[in-house]
C-alpha cells in the first residue's frame, strides 16, 4: 500500500490552510513572494521550515499575521472573542479612486485575528487577485512599513486612494497589483495610510 504523504510541520499546514481558505494555488503563492513553487510545496510538507523572511512573505501574500505561523495557540480559524473595528466603506484595488477610508458606517465584528487592526475596508476591484479579492473585507493597522511585499493603503497627492503591494526596486518604491493583468503604478508623491494586516472572506 503506498505511504499518503502527510505534513510533519505545523507551520507548513498553517501555511497550506491559509493559502487554499483564499483559492490560491501554490503557483500563485510562489508568484506573489518570489519564491518559488517547489520551496513553497517543502515548507507545506514540512520538510524545510521557512525562515522568519520567508515567513513574513507569505504571512503578508495571504493576508495573516506571521503570529499565526510562529504562535502555537494562534488560530486563524478558531473565534475565541470578539471584537469590534470600525468599517470605513470602500477600497479600490485597481486605479486611483477619490474615495476616503474617513467615513464611519458602522462596525465589523470578528475574533482575534483583527485585534491588531485600527479599522477595516471592503475591497473593491480585482488588481490584487489571487489573494484579494473583490467584496474581501482588509483589516488596516495605520502605521508606515515599506517592507518589501506589504499590501498597503495608499494616497497620492490627489487625494485619490488604492490598494496595491510595495516592491522595492533600488531606491524605487512601485505599487504593484497581484493581478498579473494589470500594471505597477509609481509611488511617487504617495502616503502610505496604513498596512493589511488581515482578512475576512465571506464563505459561500
Amino acid at each position: 500500500m503506498p505511504k499518503i504523504a502527510t505534513p510533519r510541520s505545523d507551520t507548513g499546514a498553517k501555511i497550506r490552510l491559509a493559502r487554499t481558505r483564499l483559492g490560491m494555488t501554490q503557483s500563485d503563492l510562489a508568484r506573489i513572494t518570489g519564491l518559488s513553487q517547489r520551496v513553497i510545496s517543502q515548507y507545506e510538507l514540512g520538510n524545510v521550515e521557512p525562515p522568519l523572511k520567508s515567513l513574513k512573505k507569505i504571512a503578508s501574500a495571504l493576508g495573516v499575521p506571521v503570529s499565526y505561523f510562529t504562535n502555537e495557540s494562534h488560530e486563524a480559524t478558531t473565534t475565541h472573542t470578539s471584537c469590534r473595528i470600525p468599517y470605513f466603506g470602500k477600497i479600490p484595488a485597481g486605479n486611483w479612486s477619490d474615495q476616503s477610508p474617513n467615513e464611519f458606517f458602522t462596525y465589523f465584528e470578528l475574533d482575534d485575528i483583527a485585534k491588531t487592526s485600527d479599522y477595516c475596508l471592503q475591497v473593491e476591484g480585482d488588481s490584487m487577485l489571487p489573494s484579494i479579492r473583490p467584496g474581501d473585507i482588509v483589516f488596516i493597522k495605520s502605521c508606515v512599513d515599506l517592507s518589501d511585499g506589504t499590501v498597503v493603503v495608499v494616497r497620492n497627492d490627489n487625494n485619490e486612494l488604492t490598494l496595491k503591494r510595495v516592491i522595492h526596486r533600488g531606491s524605487m518604491h512601485l505599487l504593484k497589483p497581484d493581478n498579473p493583468k494589470y500594471e505597477p503604478l509609481p509611488a511617487v508623491d504617495a502616503v502610505i495610510l496604513g498596512v493589511v494586516v488581515g482578512l475576512f472572506r465571506k464563505r459561500i
